[in-house]
């Protein structure tokens, strides 16, 4: 009988390792997959996003409308679905980042953003024709000051 009891511990011993190495075989994939489908969520955030205001600056907004209600919905899923990723996170033996990465799918790739060229400050504004030509240099200065504000401000207008 001591050998019954000895062979119930050994079993659920093994029972015991062989569900830790099924759920090691089911954790693995998991911390591969997770950072994948972040990065696809934030891809497709942007992909939208993209061509949303595409739409709009090609004179078509009634597409683009729709593209924006499309985001907006699937925006709903995303936030819900990041909130039970970082629930999963934090459970013991999930190392999966949820930091969305660099993407190796090109469909859904966009152009970055262009920055657009600052005229240069510092360039002397020719005086308009049939100014003066007794400027004092302090009035040029104002001038000068005042036209480098007025740009800085068109300039934060379009964005």
């Amino acid at each position: 009988m001591a050998s019954l009891g000895h062979n119930r511990q050994g079993g659920s011993r093994w029972t015991s390792i062989s569900s830790c190495f099924v759920l090691m075989k089911r954790i693995t994939p998991l911390n591969l997959e997770i950072p994948r489908l972040v990065t696809h969520m934030a891809d497709e955030d942007r992909f939208l996003i993209y061509h949303e205001r595409h739409l709009t600056r090609e004179g078509n907004p009634a597409l683009a409308h729709q593209v924006a209600a499309h985001r907006m919905e699937w925006g709903c899923f995303n936030a819900l679905h990041m909130e039970r990723l970082v629930k999963l996170s934090k459970e013991p033996g999930c190392t999966a980042s949820i930091t969305p990465s660099v993407s190796v799918n090109k469909e859904r790739r966009v152009p970055e953003e262009q920055d657009i060229e600052m005229p240069d400050v510092t360039a002397v504004v020719p005086p308009p024709e049939g100014a003066e030509g007794d400027i004092d240099e302090d009035n040029l200065d104002t001038e000068l000051l005042i036209d480098s504000f007025e740009r800085i401000l068109v300039m934060s207008d379009d964005s």
